[in-house]
């Protein structure tokens, strides 16, 4: 039997919702997207009394959700999606009072004398209640108080490692020697936002999968949705308390701290871009490139130097790598170094490719030679990109440059026009 909760459809109204209802009852019901309770027992909330209201509001909330996904509209997020810019402002400020505090000069290679920040990746090892603090980060609490299941999401994550990032980024391979891919574990029991992001990303892998492959009654589709719009809020939530946090950290902390931030954007920004949203999707990467600034504008602030900083004076304040073999030029990233190789790559591709699509200069074209070219000096640490995405540096050069001029020639003949 179906226990549908019984919603009352008042004649001669003009309620969206009963408007909404009404065009919904012409659609088949596997395409409503609705929860279906289907069960041979009575529910427990169908007590004819405030139990049943929730629910009803409840289904009222999943019509009117439903309604707006079929329709391809943006979702209400449970908080504005951008972080707070003020916070993200601040971060050049709280770093000009560092900025006097005696530091060696960067040396070549990396034996560096910086040292370590106060900030450490969260090691198995180093933890025995591992598994205890996956459940502190699993069972974070929703805006209505209901907690969340361990173990289901420990299994989503392990999705998420095991089949959605390699399908995500089949061309990033880092070798043994380079650490391989065990930053990922590292910094998502490590950062609390970073934790739900990813989830984010793989509950709505895991509602496509179900989507294509279970139909019926059985099974509600709508489990790993309900989901999702859960993990959604908790993230805008640490995210915004983790740009609160960023404010009093000191110079190296900071870096580290803006990173993880960074990375968790970036990783929100993939998954609206996954779900086709790209009205928030440009919203997070005016965002990432804010903050990806103020990381080189506090490096640069500490070191004292009168241009930016490379791109390996950036990641000498990360700490320092986990080895070094002298007679190869690969050596095993931190987590947070190898974390923000991998972001920084993403958001400089994505930067070029939204340039083309605005027609406007990429945000970050100033940082293209830094990053994609060793600037003549075979001794600088590139940025392949195509370690990451299989596409060549000067490939995505050559974009960037084309996007730039075009925007220079829109704006010219602009401006002859005004005059």
């Amino acid at each position: 039997r179906n226990f549908v909760t019984p919603v009352k459809i008042s004649p001669g109204t003009t309620d969206p919702f009963n408007e909404e209802l009404r065009r919904l009852l012409d659609v088949p019901f596997e395409e409503k997207e609705i929860t279906c309770h289907f069960d041979y027992e009575k529910p427990p909330w169908m007590d004819g009394g405030f139990g049943q209201k929730e629910k009803a509001e409840e289904v009222k909330r999943e019509v009117r959700s439903a309604a707006a996904r079929r329709r391809g509209e943006t979702l209400p997020s449970p908080m504005d999606v951008t972080p707070p810019m003020e916070v993200v402002v601040s971060i050049a400020a709280e770093t000009d009072k560092h900025a006097s505090e005696p530091i060696p000069d960067p040396s070549p290679g990396w034996i560096s004398t910086y040292t370590r920040p106060t900030i450490e990746p969260m090691s198995v090892n180093d933890h025995p209640g591992f598994w205890n603090g996956l459940d502190e980060l699993s069972t974070s609490r929703s805006l209505d108080g209901t907690p969340g299941n361990p173990e289901l999401d420990r299994r989503f994550m392990m999705f998420y490692l095991d089949h959605f990032f390699p399908f995500l980024f089949p061309f990033y391979k880092p070798p043994l020697l380079e650490g391989g891919r065990t930053w990922i574990l590292e910094l998502v029991v490590g950062n609390q936002a970073m934790w739900h992001t990813t989830l984010c990303l793989s509950t709505y892998f895991v509602s496509v999968a179900l989507d294509g492959t279970i139909s019926g009654h059985i099974v509600c589709k709508t489990l790993a949705w309900e989901k999702l719009l859960h993990q959604m809020g908790v993230t805008f939530m640490m995210l915004h308390q983790n740009l609160q946090e960023i404010v009093s950290s000191n110079t190296q902390d900071l870096v580290v701290k803006t990173s993880r931030i960074m990375g968790s954007i970036i990783q929100l920004q993939r998954f609206e871009i996954s779900v086709g949203n790209f009205e928030n999707c440009q919203k997070h990467l005016g965002a990432a490139i804010e903050l990806f600034k103020q990381i080189f504008k506090a490096v640069q602030n500490v070191t004292d130097g009168g241009e930016l900083p490379t791109f390996l004076d950036v990641l000498s304040h990360m700490g320092r790598p986990l080895w070094v073999i002298k007679s190869q030029p690969s050596r095993a990233w931190s987590s947070d170094q190898a974390a923000f190789r991998f972001y920084a790559a993403l958001l400089v591709i994505d930067d070029i490719i939204a340039s083309t699509c605005m027609e406007e200069p990429p945000k970050l074209l100033e940082y293209h030679r830094r990053l994609l070219t060793n600037g003549g000096s075979p001794d600088e640490r590139l940025l392949n990109l195509e370690d990451f995405i299989g596409c060549e540096n000067w490939v995505m050069l050559q974009i960037g440059e084309i996007a730039a001029l075009e925007a220079w020639k829109k704006s010219t003949r602009k401006a002859a026009g005004l005059i």
